[in-house]
C-alpha cells in the first residue's frame, strides 16, 4: 500500500504520514519558512499483510520501499529529486 512519508531529513523525528499527496502538502505547509528545505516527502510502499500490520501496531521497524521524493521548495511548493537529495 502506499504512503506519503513527510519528514525534517535532519531530525530523527518521527514521520508524519499521509493518504493522498495532498494530504502531504498541508502537512508540509506546518513546517517554518526555516526548516522547509530540509524536509522530504516519499512516496513509500509498505506491505499490509497481517505480519507487516501486527509490527507496525507494535511499534516495531518494518521495511518501506521508497517509490518517489519530494524536496520543498522556498515557496512551500514541491519539486521532484533523484535519489532522496
Amino acid at each position: 500500500m502506499h504512503f506519503y512519508k513527510t519528514f525534517n531529513s535532519a531530525t530523527d523525528d518521527k514521520p508524519h504520514f499521509d493518504s493522498t499527496l495532498q494530504e502531504a502538502k498541508q502537512t508540509v505547509a506546518s513546517y517554518t519558512e526555516t526548516d522547509r528545505h530540509l524536509v522530504r516527502v516519499e512516496l513509500v510502499d509498505i506491505d499490509t499483510d497481517k505480519h507487516t500490520l501486527c509490527i507496525v501496531l507494535n511499534g516495531g521497524e518494518y521495511h518501506a520501499t521508497v517509490l518517489r521524493t519530494w524536496a520543498v521548495t522556498p515557496r512551500g511548493g514541491l519539486k521532484e529529486v533523484t535519489g532522496g537529495e
